[in-house]
C-alpha cells in the first residue's frame, strides 16, 4: 500500500496508477521466493499552484506487504534525484523496467 495525498499522480517504474485515493494498493505479479525486486516510485501533485515531488525506490519479495508512505518535498528543497524516471540497480538485481509490473487492486469502499 502506498499513501499519499489523493491528488498526487502516482507512477510505478514509469507507469501511470490510476486510484485516486490516499491509499493505494498495488499488487504484484507472482515473485520468485528468495529474489529482492525493486519498484521506483514517483508522484507529484499540484497545491496552492506549487508543484510537490517524491520519489522512491522499494525492494519487495514474495509474499511480503510493503507499507510505504511517501514524503513530498517543495520545490526549493528537493534534491537532484527528486522525479529521477530511472534508478541504477544494485548489483544481483532486477533492473527496475525488468521487474514485474504490479497491477492495481480494485478499489473497494467501505460498507455502509
Amino acid at each position: 500500500m502506498v499513501r499519499l495525498p489523493a491528488a498526487a499522480k502516482l507512477k510505478v517504474n514509469n507507469v501511470v496508477v490510476r486510484q485516486s485515493s490516499d491509499k493505494r494498493t498495488l499488487i504484484s505479479p507472482p515473485l520468485a521466493r528468495g529474489k529482492d525486486y525493486h519498484y521506483a516510485l514517483a508522484a507529484e501533485f499540484v497545491h496552492d499552484g506549487r508543484t510537490f515531488t517524491a520519489s522512491r525506490r522499494i525492494a519487495v519479495r514474495a509474499g511480503e506487504v510493503k507499507q510505504v508512505t511517501l514524503e513530498f518535498a517543495a520545490p526549493e528543497e528537493k534534491s537532484s534525484a527528486a522525479g529521477a524516471e530511472r534508478i541504477a540497480p544494485e548489483e544481483g538485481t532486477r533492473a527496475p523496467e525488468d521487474s514485474p509490473r504490479p497491477t492495481a487492486a480494485p478499489a473497494t469502499r467501505p460498507a455502509s
